[in-house]
């Protein structure tokens, strides 16, 4: 197998695509290929990490006890329905944050393969609509953000009215977590308020961190296949070793979406379990509400865990038509005027490249446009049985 040195000299670096996947990994103790195992950086980030997990893990356990106690408290059907999208928020986190450290030498080594064979100049067209690409992840991002923290502000906007009205602080915290202890007291309030928010922007760090660093390796898997494309458009019926090259080249493509997909299938299983019940839970209640003021935070929840699962659903599409241009560029080349050798090769990526290279839920579905429209629609059936049971009986 011939691997290409990537000459840095392209006006898109490499490093370009994973820039905000280790902005994350950073906030989340996550190790990449680019830092020595054995530094001490690397050992205080692994120690960050796993304080940070077990953490999660305590806090989903309190959610859970929450959640029961006011089951058997008879609480309202509305409020228990509320509790559920947090608690299935905090699992997923959970999830993921696992699946990051259990794959991360597999996700390192992903990384330096894709180093070695980043091309050292680009069409600029490829150039442009990656930037583009980019650019769009990078405004995501920040978007979603920004929501998230109107989302944390928007319930306090009643306890600041009442405190500047009136000069009385009611003490609330963000999330219903079981406490064993008041956490209503001096100090302890403060700290449980710091704690709250610490596993709230942990959670959200992990589920962006693995979805960030999957959607830039498929971007840029993507674009080797729009290079390989190139290549195969101006392709010389004669020119039997660039056609080698690329047989090659398309064989490592290939086998580098079987990795991504052996890695990241688990965790995009519980993703879009967990989405469906949630997006169907937090519409529930948007519309359950009796005011306007109550409901933006849940239509604000709701947002970001729809465009989440578009933004998954989006790139895993975008692999999908990618990988099948190949076998549309190969065939649309000289091929017939090569010599039996030549044709025979060609062949190889001909027959290859007419299965799509997909990205899937444990095989059980396909991550692509269609499946965000499964989900609205499984997530919309879900709300319509929550709302009927929620209508008083005559």
């Amino acid at each position: 197998m011939v691997w290409i040195k990537a000459d840095r000299s392209s006006s898109l670096e490499y490093d370009s695509f994973f820039r905000l996947p280790k902005i994350f990994g950073l906030l989340n103790g996550v190790v990449y290929n680019d830092e020595k195992p054995s530094s001490k950086w690397s050992k205080a980030k692994n120690v960050y990490f796993w304080i940070s997990l077990m953490h999660s893990i305590l806090v989903a356990v309190l959610e859970l006890v929450y959640l029961a106690k006011s089951v058997e408290q008879n609480a309202d059907f509305v409020f228990i329905m509320s509790l559920v999208p947090l608690v299935g928020h905090g699992i997923l986190a959970i999830v993921k944050l696992s699946v990051q450290k259990y794959y991360h030498k597999e996700i390192n080594s992903i990384l330096i393969s894709l180093k070695d064979i980043y091309p050292s100049t680009l069409d600029d067209n490829i150039t442009k609509d990656y930037s583009k690409k980019i650019l769009y992840m990078k405004l995501f991002v920040i978007f979603y953000l920004v929501t998230l923290i109107f989302f944390n502000i928007v319930p306090f906007a009643p306890v600041l009215h009442t405190y500047f009205t009136t000069g009385v602080f009611e003490k609330t915290l963000p999330f219903f977590i079981y406490y064993w202890y008041d956490w209503r007291r001096p100090i302890l309030y403060e700290l449980t308020f710091i704690e709250q928010i610490w596993v709230s922007t942990a959670s959200v760090v992990a589920n962006m961190n693995i979805d960030l660093m999957l959607c830039s390796l498929i971007l840029q898997i993507s674009m080797h296949f729009d290079v390989l494309s190139d290549r195969l458009s101006v392709l010389q019926h004669n020119d039997h070793k660039e056609l080698t090259k690329c047989v090659e080249r398309h064989s490592v493509l290939l086998d580098l979406c079987l990795r991504v997909e052996n890695i990241f299938s688990r965790s995009m299983l519980a993703s879009f379990l967990l989405s469906s019940v949630i997006i169907c839970l937090t519409g529930f209640q948007v519309f359950a509400q009796d005011s306007i003021n109550k409901a933006i935070p849940y239509a604000t929840f709701l947002f970001l865990h729809m465009v989440d699962v578009y933004l998954l659903c989006y790139y895993g599409n975008l692999m999908m038509e990618k990988s099948l241009d190949v076998s549309n560029y190969a065939y649309e080349s000289l091929w017939y005027l090569g010599n039996r050798p030549f044709q025979k090769s060609i062949l190889i990526i001909l027959e290859r490249g007419q299965r799509a290279q997909t990205l899937t839920a444990m095989k059980f579905i396909v991550i692509n446009l269609t499946c965000f429209k499964t989900i609205l629609s499984t997530s919309f059936s879900y709300f319509t049985l929550l709302k009927v049971l929620n209508e008083p009986m005559d």
